[in-house]
């Protein structure tokens, strides 16, 4: 039997092809976006460790409760991944043992460098903050390491932060520097400035800064907004000032992000995709600029692989 085709019936063939089609690419695209935001193992609740005593990322009120950006982070992350959280403050050199061991699934308040990717995986940075130096209003150490706050990366400017580190080196001779213990602005002075500087370890940054402020240590290092947010502005950091640029990349890292397990895949891919709609509906800005005055969060995703 030979089907009589005419114009018409070719022009109305095209037409339902093109809305089938349509619809099955819709139902594609959103079936792809239900599936990026499904619960995560079917409710599989999580334990996230932080260190609970930074301000304003993270510490505890009058009442005992956690409050800060990253508190409220991670209610929004949680809720996005329609998961269960239990947030659980720890000391800070506990963070990452407790990571490995299955204290917690997730740490956040992390540097993302590449001495901690040995041994931990991270998701996509959700903030950025460069660190530098800072010294009291007072001291004659600010004018000795300049006056410049341009934000140097170690990583895209190599000869630009050789140079300048190298000049700061000989202004810093012989003066007490302080800094959190096992934290990357740690480890940027050991590796530039250990053979020059008498380096002090604290266990918190509040400690440094009392130090600071009474004049036991002569300059901090340390993470330039979380020093100088408004959250943190006390009669102590009104006294505080930056010396010298600040710095990103290399030992630093490429910014701030949560740490996670090794092998952990789905709940990594579960975080990047919550902190990526965070960041396009502007709601991670509403966070940085809530705490910090300033907004802190990445303009794009930033590749740390």
């Amino acid at each position: 039997m030979t089907q009589n085709i005419n114009k018409d019936n070719i022009s109305g063939m095209l037409c339902l092809n093109y809305k089938r089609n349509l619809l099955t690419y819709c139902l594609g695209v959103l079936l792809t976006l239900a599936l990026s935001f499904a619960p995560l193992q079917a409710q599989r609740d999580i334990t996230i460790g932080i260190e609970g005593v930074y301000k304003p990322w993270g510490f505890a009120a009058h009442d005992g409760t956690l409050v800060g950006m990253e508190i409220e982070l991670v209610e929004l992350l949680c809720k996005k991944m329609q998961t269960k959280c239990t947030l659980e403050a720890h000391n800070w050199n506990g963070l990452i043992p407790s990571l490995m061991s299955g204290k917690f699934d997730v740490v956040v308040g992390l540097s993302i460098n590449s001495d901690r990717r040995r041994v931990i995986n991270f998701t996509d940075p959700y903030a950025l903050d460069p660190s530098g130096f800072i010294v009291l209003k007072d001291s004659s150490i600010a004018a000795l390491i300049g006056s410049k706050f341009e934000e140097i990366n170690m990583d895209t400017m190599p000869k630009l932060a050789e140079s300048v580190i190298e000049q700061m080196r000989s202004s810093l001779k012989g003066l007490v520097i302080g800094a959190q213990v096992g934290t990357a602005n740690m480890a940027f002075l050991k590796k530039y400035f250990s053979d020059l500087v008498r380096i002090r370890e604290y266990d918190t940054i509040e400690q440094h800064n009392i130090d600071l402020r009474s004049k036991r240590i002569d300059a901090i290092f340390a993470h330039k907004h979380a020093v100088f947010a408004p959250a943190k502005l006390s009669d102590i950091m009104q006294d505080f000032t930056l010396a010298g640029p600040t710095f990103s990349g290399g030992v630093l890292g490429v910014g701030i992000g949560a740490g996670i397990r090794k092998g952990d895949t789905e709940l990594a891919k579960a975080l990047n995709n919550a902190i990526a709609s965070a960041i396009s509906k502007k709601q991670l800005k509403e966070l940085f600029v809530k705490w910090f005055g300033a907004d802190l969060s990445p303009p794009q995703r930033v590749d740390i692989n």
